[in-house]
């Protein structure tokens, strides 16, 4: 090995100890960045796993106003066929009422007629 004058060895040993310190440097910015990927990591899976929960709570919201949707428009039909069974009652009120008042009359008419 050759000689090297003191002066370029303890440039040398300068710059390795420089470089040192900077690897050091770089390597505990890496570690730090780790530790916040980490997190973030950890942030993201808190949240899809929020999101997954109010997904689940989104399809039971949607079957339940489903099921809400087929209700209501059965109680319209039934609401339907009510008015349509009390228009019918009363038509048959209405009916019943002409049958009477014509019994009537005739019943009057016969015991007019009889006596």
């Amino acid at each position: 090995m050759p000689d090297i004058p003191d002066s370029g060895l303890a440039v040398l040993i300068a710059k390795m100890e420089v470089l040192t310190e900077k690897v050091t440097e770089a390597r505990d910015e890496l570690k730090e960045t780790s530790r916040e990927l980490t997190k973030v990591k950890e942030q993201l899976q808190a949240t899809s796993f929020e999101l997954q929960q109010t997904k689940n709570e989104l399809a039971s919201t949607k079957t339940e106003l489903t099921t809400a949707k087929v209700e209501i428009e059965a109680l319209k039909k039934m609401i339907s066929n009510y008015r349509a069974g009390a228009a019918a009652i009363l038509g048959l009120g209405g009916l019943i009422g002409w049958l009477l008042a014509t019994v009537t009359g005739v019943t009057g008419a016969v015991k007019a007629w009889v006596h």
